[in-house]
């Protein structure tokens, strides 16, 4: 159970800050407090209801969850799709927007047996029945005065976002501090345009500043890398909610994508274009000898010494290295896909100029390939053994690590070396998490991510480690 339990009070045209919980929707009274939201106050704003509502006077808004709950005559109603449930919900989608509905079950059910890939076809293709007679819960709105969500209403009077738009939610898909996103439609589009990013907990501007920063890398460095990143149209907050506004990424998450029934070869082609563009940011970004220089000083000062046993001299000569745009967490899930020549990077708060080369490559590799290969391993087993040559897709990791250090001059000897130092930074990343829960959310459990766990497994395989030279074998 998490915050995303209570991600419809985003479809209001106001920010709750006083709600009554009736019998039946509990969950809302253990989450609405953890959002900064009054319980058992004189004249709620909000009364969440899994029926007909009890006698709470007329309050601005209703969040009724039935399936045909009994809303005040007088009150403007809208139904949604919570998908998949109300626990665990992704998305929230209108019932009363086919071009919405069709673009979300395309682009967030991916069937992994032949009869469910027909299935979601006939959903595609007739999303309001389908989505009414789908046994998924429904969300029911229901508002004294009609309006906008109230993030979309500001969208719209500052960065260019029509005021007629249609949109659907994607809820918050990790810990208390994952977004949630408004994907929003010119009216009666069937692609998205814009994608409205906020923030699920009050006052949590980090991301924001760096997202702004890390697109204007992009922007920047022009070339492969502005061609596939969103572009920043611009920043908002709404009683306390930090929100931005960028270009719509549009298709699919290939993590998700990677689920689906498609064949290996399909899911390969996928994850090659993907790895030939980062090859491309590369050398469209790549600087002079030494240009990786404070990026080599900061795993110095922070990285290196958080793993005691790690020697220093680790970094001998890597500060020679050119450096280059990276994204810094170019996973699966921060890819999204149309097609084999269609896709775009998001999610760019984690980038850096003059970062250290080779690090995306591996870090996108390392999330997909178990996947293409549909290996059963945990995560943690399934990223040894691509490293160490005994995956299907050893190879293509091999290869695209030997053309990459030939194009940028990389030494063989500073391969192994390099490789370590990307899974020592990310294996910090879990820490700097559990700082910004303790400031912004501090009942929140910090979540674990798989590549958080990959440099203990790879300093304690005497085949990985700095020494690291199977990729030299091209065998996989």
């Amino acid at each position: 159970m998490s915050l995303r339990r209570i991600d419809a009070r985003f479809l209001l045209p106001f920010i709750p800050q006083r709600a009554a919980v009736l019998a039946g929707t509990e969950d809302w009274r253990e989450w609405l407090p953890k959002a900064g939201v009054a319980l058992d106050t004189p004249d709620p704003e909000l009364v969440v209801g899994d029926g007909e509502p009890a006698a709470t006077g007329r309050p601005k808004a209703l969040v009724l969850e039935a399936g045909r709950p009994r809303a005040p005559h007088d009150y403007d109603v809208r139904r949604f799709a919570a998908l998949p449930s109300l626990e665990d919900q992704s998305l929230l989608v209108p019932l009363d927007r086919p071009n919405v509905a069709a673009y979300a079950l395309e682009t967030w059910l991916f069937p992994a047996t032949r009869p469910r890939a027909l299935a979601k076809r006939a959903l595609v293709a007739l999303p309001r029945l389908g989505l009414a007679l789908r046994r998924s819960p429904k969300v029911t709105i229901a508002l004294r005065e009609p309006g906008r969500p109230a993030l979309v209403a500001a969208a719209a009077g500052r960065c260019g976002v029509d005021d007629d738009a249609d949109w659907f939610v994607v809820c918050g898909q990790g810990d208390e501090l994952s977004r949630g996103v408004f994907v929003l439609f010119p009216a009666g589009a069937r692609r998205p345009a814009w994608a409205l990013k906020f923030a699920r907990v009050p006052g949590y501007r980090e991301p924001f500043d760096r997202d702004e920063a890390g697109l204007t890398l992009a922007a920047t460095a022009g070339g492969a890398a502005a061609a596939r990143a969103p572009r920043l149209l611009g920043r908002f907050e709404v009683t306390g909610y930090e929100a931005s506004v960028e270009t719509a990424a549009v298709g699919s998450r290939l993590s998700g994508v990677l689920r689906a029934t498609r064949s290996r070869g399909d899911r390969l082609r996928l994850v090659e274009a993907v790895a030939d563009w980062l090859v491309e940011v590369a050398l469209d970004t790549r600087g002079a000898r030494g240009s990786a220089s404070d990026e080599v000083q900061r795993l110095h000062r922070d990285v290196v010494p958080a793993w005691p046993g790690v020697d220093a001299s680790l970094l001998n000569g890597i500060d020679e290295l050119p450096g280059v745009l990276t994204h810094n967490d170019l996973g699966g899930w921060n890819v999204v896909v149309e097609d084999r020549d269609r896709f775009t990077a998001v999610d760019w708060e984690s980038a850096r100029a003059g970062g250290l080369p080779l690090w995306d490559l591996w870090y996108f590799l390392a999330s997909v390939l178990p996947q293409v290969d549909r290996t059963k391993s945990d995560p943690r087993t399934a990223f040894v053994e691509l490293f160490r040559g005994d995956a299907p897709s050893s190879r293509l990791l091999f290869e695209r690590t030997r053309a990459l250090a030939d194009l940028l001059s990389i030494p063989d000897a500073a391969v192994g070396r390099l490789t370590t130092l990307c899974w020592l930074h990310h294996g910090l990343s879990h820490s700097a998490r559990e700082e910004a829960l303790a400031r912004h959310a501090p009942a929140a459990p910090a979540m674990t991510w798989a590549a958080s766990q990959y440099a203990q497994a790879w300093l304690a395989d005497p085949d990985l480690g700095p020494t690291w030279s199977r990729w030299l074998t091209s065998q996989g």
